[in-house]
């Protein structure tokens, strides 16, 4: 039986990834990403460059394994011609995108998702020297392209004796039957074509569900975030509820995709959320919600302020003594 060959596709350390953020990932993130990356809630396509919309997907990834730092990829499911212009080295480096931990899109909040692996022509990965792409070696270490564009095997474990044809004979249907041929070839990628509807489906809909539970994780978060603000004064309680709404219709933080990013000359970008928190957390303390001693005497102008004050900040009035 063949062993697929792996893509060393990250290492671990601190980069710059394409949307301009410093993001460093430790051994122990890889880890956990290998750990918990599961096809069925996410099966991470092979792509050219860092698409936004995920595809098309030229193969994919069945699995990952983390060796201390390094984090490699199991590919399968390749199609021939991309294969083929890997082989031709059109396609020599590999860029592989994440979602962030707490990304509404994450298949496994909490870790570092693999979003993608992309396939790299004249771009420069943000990770260089990561190990050569190579999707089947063999004895010289080249990229060896099987006869059968699914199989990315080497030729040490390709069986001796030719595999049972999953496709007729062209030449014995032909002698035979003219149309046999076509027609087989036909009813196999109708039912391809409806194998591969369905998973699509199945994903999306697994998609759909990660991203809801996300985005419940993301606003609790963001009322607890505000909630110490106002907590420690530095809020007003009648902001909280804007603030928070406010926040949670922000953009999510980005994806990072490490490819280096070009050399503009721009500040690096930063994300409004990211900014608006950072803010929120250098105010001033506006409120005291301490216990004062009452001055002697009762003075009704005092009082009238007091009321006024606690109307404004939306905090219930004192009960008369």
């Amino acid at each position: 039986m063949s062993t697929p060959s792996l893509l060393h596709i990250f290492r671990a350390g601190t980069y710059q990834a394409m949307a301009g953020q410093s993001i460093t990932l430790t051994p122990a993130d890889l880890a956990a990403t290998a750990a918990a990356y599961d096809p069925a809630r996410h099966e991470a396509p092979l792509v050219v460059g860092h698409p936004v919309g995920n595809g098309p997907a030229w193969g994919w990834v069945s699995g990952l394994s983390a060796d201390g730092a390094d984090l490699s990829a199991t590919p399968r499911d390749v199609a021939a011609e991309f294969a083929e212009a890997v082989r031709a080295r059109r396609y020599a480096k590999v860029s592989a995108s994440f979602w962030p931990p707490t990304h509404p899109a994450n298949p496994a909040p909490g870790v570092w998702s693999l979003r993608h692996v992309g396939f790299l022509g004249a771009a420069v990965p943000a990770v260089l020297g990561l190990a050569p792409v190579s999707l089947a070696d063999d004895a010289e270490g080249l990229v060896t392209i099987e006869a059968d564009p699914l199989d990315f095997s080497s030729p040490a474990d390709t069986p001796a004796t030719d595999p049972e044809p999953t496709m007729p004979d062209p030449a014995a249907a032909s002698a035979a039957d003219p149309t046999a041929d076509f027609a087989a070839r036909e009813a196999a990628l109708t039912a391809l074509q409806t194998d591969l509807t369905a998973r699509e489906a199945a994903i999306a809909e697994r998609e759909a569900a990660a991203a809801a539970q996300a985005e419940a994780l993301r606003r609790t978060e963001i009322a607890s975030f505000v909630g110490a603000l106002v907590a420690e004064g530095r809020l007003l309680p009648i902001e909280q509820a804007p603030l928070v709404a406010l926040l949670a219709t922000a953009p999510a933080e980005p994806a990072a995709d490490f490819a280096a990013p070009a050399d503009t000359g721009e500040p690096t970008p930063r994300a409004a959320a990211e900014w608006l928190r950072a803010w929120l957390q250098t105010l001033p303390v506006r409120v005291s919600y301490g216990e004062f001693a009452a001055p002697d005497g009762h003075d009704p102008e005092v009082a009238r302020i007091e009321a006024a004050a606690r109307t404004m900040a939306g905090l219930p009035p004192l009960e008369s003594k």
